[in-house]
């Protein structure tokens, strides 16, 4: 279920050239006060904006419980157990396609269950895998811009994971390498990652990405505002 995002960018204003020394003439300057003065050029939206306004609009899907939209029962009963009865409206508009193995797109404000929208059909997918685990290669990647985010998706996603039998790691800058390679190599599932730790674990051979089933971009907007985007397609 790859690519979820959140809101688009408002274009930026534009700013003025710096300007040059100052000519001591003597003479007055001239001045372009009497031309007008071009308005900021605002983008058009794109048709991906476009579609995504439009899906927003559609009225939305009848009420179904998380059994219902198809996660297992132990899934449902961890979900229970935290309070969480119903879907949130973007998780019963994402679950159908995301569990029937559709690529997904989703925008969506934080605090609005996008995590376990894209996370809850990511483990009931792989759960009935489990036994094929292997050392290094997890079967699916979460794409986040920042540690933090990085640390509150797998503990979103951990509850569930554990009582379908599958292990979440985490692995980002700012922490110790040896400690996410030795997690790697006793094998997992899922990985929560930030791009240049796992390109830097790439490079080292440390993690292998050639048996990644589902693969999920979160907040992909930030992550290219923090410049992780070129990063992405060779990830990928």
């Amino acid at each position: 279920m790859p690519t979820p995002t959140r809101s688009s960018h408002a274009a930026r204003g534009h700013r003025g050239a710096p300007q040059g020394p100052v000519r001591r003439t003597g003479r007055p300057s001239r001045s372009n006060s009497n031309k007008p003065r071009q308005a900021p050029k605002v983008a058009a939206p794109s048709a991906l904006d476009i579609a995504l306004t439009a899906s927003q609009q559609l009225p939305p899907p009848p009420p179904r419980t998380f059994a219902q939209l198809g996660l297992p029962d132990a899934a449902v009963a961890v979900l229970a157990r935290r309070g969480i009865h119903e879907p949130f409206a973007i998780q019963a508009r994402a679950l159908p396609d995301a569990l029937a193995g559709h690529d997904v797109l989703a925008r969506a404000q934080t605090g609005s269950g996008k995590t376990l929208a894209f996370g809850l059909p990511m483990l009931a997918r792989l759960a009935g895998d489990a036994a094929n685990r292997k050392s290094q290669r997890p079967r699916g990647l979460v794409l986040v811009p920042t540690r933090e985010l990085a640390r509150q998706v797998a503990g979103d996603l951990e509850p569930v994971a554990t009582v379908l039998n599958l292990r979440v790691t985490t692995v980002f800058g700012g922490a110790p390498m040896g400690r996410q390679i030795e997690q790697l190599r006793r094998g997992v599932d899922v990985v929560v990652a930030t791009p240049g730790r796992l390109m830097d674990l790439m490079e080292q051979r440390a993690v292998s990405l050639d048996s990644v089933e589902i693969a999920v971009l979160d907040e992909a907007d930030h992550m290219a505002d923090l410049g992780f985007l070129p990063a992405v397609p060779k990830i990928l």
